[in-house]
């Protein structure tokens, strides 16, 4: 999901961790599923508290 390498702080610099198009698609994609899977649970579940 990276297009280069980032520095946390300033104290480390962590490379580009995958250089294979797909299998960076293949991550997005999984990250982007996962927060819409996880706010819908939020949305259920404040909505369960709330009702």
């Amino acid at each position: 999901m990276l297009d280069n390498g980032f520095a946390v702080f300033g104290f480390s610099d962590f490379p580009y961790p995958v250089n294979n198009l797909e299998v960076n698609q293949f991550f997005l994609a999984a990250h982007r599923y996962s927060c819409i899977v996880l706010s819908t649970m939020m949305v259920i579940h404040v909505s369960a508290v709330a009702a």
